[in-house]
């Protein structure tokens, strides 16, 4: 039973395989996209984040300040805060309390390290050499000239 199993297999795999070699198939290449059966998705920007025409508002100013008012942040629109997520920043035009500089406690001015100084410093000397057009790089300060530069 097993050898008629493997004889009608391989009759199978014959066969298939005949008439894939007999099917004239033409190899078609030259594949396009219908215009027509797209999906067309259109992405508009962000209404404030250009400007709108000229045309829009060439005789209309009341649509032009309308378009104006609604681009300005909103601590300029409103006299208080609508939302409680706006009060966190409406009054960032002035300090609310003045901070003693001397007293560590609460004064953490913005530090930086010895490798940022460094990296800094290279990063200088690498746009200058770019900017003068030369090929000679000027090698960076060590760590110690650096030190000294910046005590």
């Amino acid at each position: 039973m097993s050898i008629q199993r493997n004889t009608t297999n391989k009759s199978i795999k014959h066969n298939i395989v005949r008439r894939e070699i007999q099917c004239p198939r033409r190899i078609f290449t030259n594949f396009v996209i219908n215009p027509y059966h797209l999906k067309q998705y259109f992405y508009t920007p962000k209404v404030n984040e250009y400007e709108p025409d000229e045309y829009i508002f060439k005789d209309d100013e009341r649509l032009h300040s309308i378009i104006q008012r609604a681009s300005m942040p909103p601590n300029r629109l409103y006299n208080f805060p609508q939302t409680t997520a706006q009060e966190i920043g409406w009054f960032s035009s002035h300090r609310l309390l003045n901070i003693d500089q001397t007293d560590i406690r609460f004064y953490k001015p913005i530090q930086s390290g010895d490798f940022t100084r460094y990296e800094n410093q290279l990063i200088k000397y690498q746009t200058l050499s770019k900017n003068k057009n030369t090929h000679v790089l000027v090698a960076p300060k060590t760590k110690q000239q650096l030190k000294k530069d910046f005590i």
